[in-house]
């Protein structure tokens, strides 16, 4: 469990069972995610990600990400994000380095965000849009990550999730599908 509005400022961490809050970066960070393992917890800060030890330690930093709008781990350590508004997905390495393409847009398009890593690692689930602004008209797809290669699953509507029972749950307007 980790909280980004203490006073102060910062990334807490304080388990589940109660007890005091740890402060694991002492200034205030955007869309915190835990690793699969639950050994590390990335962030954004002031248009950079980073990654910091839950057991305690120094950040690392990894990469520039000027607008970051979506991170989800890999269990290889590797990272997914979309550094700008107006971007694809990229994988970083563990260690951080440059960014590598996972989807590219399309002529027409604006926007990918929101990816989900879904079960056996080999593809993912994301959001499309055309303009970047109103997403209740964007593309619900899945992507491979080693080719890029693209599938739309439906139209109109955003933000999915896969769930256990095989469903993909997404937004379009006030409603959820």
């Amino acid at each position: 469990n980790f909280r980004t509005g203490m006073p102060g400022g910062g990334l807490y961490l304080r388990s589940l069972d109660g007890g005091e809050p740890e402060l694991l970066v002492d200034q205030a960070v955007d869309n915190p995610v835990f690793s699969l393992d639950g050994s590390w917890v990335a962030y954004e800060q002031i248009g950079v990600l980073w990654k910091v030890p839950v057991a305690g330690g120094a950040p690392i930093q990894l990469v520039d990400v000027p607008s970051d709008r979506g991170t989800s781990w890999l269990s290889d350590g590797s990272i997914l994000v979309v550094p700008t508004a107006a971007d694809g997905i990229f994988r970083v390495p563990p260690d951080g380095g440059e960014l590598v393409p996972v989807t590219t847009l399309r002529e027409g398009e604006a926007a990918h965000r929101w990816q989900q890593v879904l079960p056996g690692e080999t593809h993912i689930l994301f959001t499309a849009d055309d303009d970047g602004v109103d997403w209740n008209d964007a593309t619900i797809e899945v992507a491979e990550i080693a080719t890029g290669k693209r599938k739309v699953v439906a139209r109109g509507g955003y933000f999915p999730r896969y769930v256990s029972t095989g469903h993909v749950l997404y937004a379009s307007g006030e409603s959820l599908f």
